[in-house]
């Protein structure tokens, strides 16, 4: 196809905008030279502001910057064979997950819900082992992918959720790849023995360690690990009264089991594992143990995963301040 000269680029132009439409605005320059617009007049447009460049491809300004904008984005950049994976992947499948920001303050990892734009750890491509290409603002991981973990989204190759999400635990920075795997299971989106044969699956992989560390948790509910964990920052605050595994009697018979207490102020300390409110008869029974407890004059303060690991200040100030 001979290329439009700048004087008979509107034909070419109309072009392409209605395959922009199709794509949520995006298009590549690739695609911009197959509707008849040259090289040259491709960078005389992006130099006049006409065209915006968007992670490896093009937009118009004023284009929405959303999910599918980005994907697009990193799949045309990417080229033939790129399927979409990571926390952006399992958004387009639905999942309630915000934009993941990188080093967003103080240099540790975050989830954010203004994070707009950010790409990085966000957007993952899979792309086939022998391909080598760079598409700015995407991770890319290069292996072979079976065609039963890919399927359609808004005309992009997207992986499955599962894949998705596996690709998320093993590639996502620790703490935010542990946050994830606590909300994953809470509200089944995989469970445990999943993660597990996954991990086996991915075996010798990158990011398999990663994997296969966070499936161990995932099976043990890493209980008694955080429970270690809690009593070290207590003990390291020096604060004292606290007993481990405290029976709660009433009338000497047993009604209830503490992780942590302390007895003498009746304030709780319980901690919640991966598999917490997994199912709706462990939902009903701690509701219930609480009030109990409650009724029986005791503080009870729950923490999770994340606040022992990331926010150790914030679980000794909240002791303390019930104590």
């Amino acid at each position: 196809m001979g290329y439009a000269d700048d004087g008979r680029l509107a034909p070419a132009i109309d072009q392409l905008r209605s395959l922009a439409q199709q794509q949520a605005g995006v298009f590549s320059r690739h695609q911009a030279r197959d509707c008849g617009v040259s090289s040259k007049a491709v960078g005389r447009r992006v130099d006049q502001g006409h065209w915006i460049a968007y992670g490896g491809a093009l937009v118009r300004p004023g284009t929405p910057d959303t999910d599918l904008a980005r994907a697009w984005a990193g799949v045309l950049a990417a080229g033939p064979g790129a399927v979409v994976t990571g926390p952006l992947a399992c958004r387009l499948r639905g999942l309630p997950l915000e934009p993941f920001d990188q080093g967003a303050r103080n240099g540790r990892t975050e989830w954010r819900s203004d994070a707009r734009g950010v790409m990085g750890c966000d957007l993952m491509l899979i792309l086939p082992a022998d391909r080598h290409v760079v598409a700015p603002g995407a991770r890319i991981v290069r292996t072979d992918v079976p065609i039963a973990h890919v399927s359609q989204v808004s005309g992009l190759p997207v992986a499955t959720v599962t894949r998705a999400l596996v690709d998320a635990l093993r590639y996502l920075p620790r703490p935010a790849a542990v946050g994830l795997l606590d909300r994953a299971v809470q509200r089944r989106w995989m469970t445990a023995d999943t993660l597990v044969a996954w991990a086996e699956y991915l075996s010798g992989k990158k990011g398999a360690p990663q994997l296969r560390g966070l499936a161990q948790r995932a099976r043990l509910g890493a209980h008694s690990e955080a429970e270690r964990l809690a009593v070290r920052l207590v003990r390291r605050a020096d604060i004292a009264g606290l007993v481990v595994d405290h029976h709660v009697l009433v009338d000497g018979h047993l009604v209830a089991r503490l992780d942590l207490a302390f007895p003498a102020s009746r304030v709780a300390v319980e901690i919640d594992g991966m598999a917490y409110h997994s199912d709706a008869q462990r939902f009903q029974y701690d509701r219930t143990r609480q009030n109990l407890l409650v009724s029986l004059g005791w503080t009870v303060l729950r923490f999770t995963w994340r606040d022992l690991e990331d926010r150790p200040g914030y679980v000794v100030a909240t002791i303390r301040g019930a104590l």
